[in-house]
């Protein structure tokens, strides 16, 4: 209870630190550690709690924990799939580019091995005539 009214629990200090990733892009992802430093907006008011403050923390601190490490591993979760959408959408294009070209080259040498059966044809009936 001191350390936190004495200001944020670090890592290095016995305080509870999340690490989870940091998406630079679609592909890669760095981690990094999370920060929820208290914004103090000015004066602290002065209120009165019941139960006390004490109690009231050591009842919400272990929510807030359980709460930030769930966010935490959504997000990662969310991340992957997002990569592994956007890797399977590429090899999807890829695989489309690939069966385009495959498709012309057959298509091309259908049509040259057709124009020698013709030429090879148009030659004989020639060659019958005269």
């Amino acid at each position: 209870m001191a350390q936190f009214e004495s200001g944020r629990p670090g890592c290095g200090r016995g305080g509870v630190c999340a690490v989870q990733e940091r998406g630079v892009d679609a592909a890669h992802h760095a981690p990094r550690p999370s920060d929820h430093s208290a914004r103090s907006g000015g004066s602290a008011a002065n209120y009165i709690l019941k139960p006390s403050a004490e109690a009231i923390l050591e009842q919400l601190l272990p929510l807030y924990v359980r709460n930030q490490l769930y966010r935490a591993l959504v997000e990662t979760a969310a991340a992957f799939l997002g990569a592994q959408r956007t890797a399977m959408k590429n090899a999807t294009d890829n695989a489309g580019d690939i069966i385009e070209l495959l498709q012309r080259t057959y298509n091309r040498a259908r049509q040259a091995q057709i124009t020698q059966e013709l030429a090879e044809i148009v030659g004989g009936a020639e060659a019958l005539k005269g």
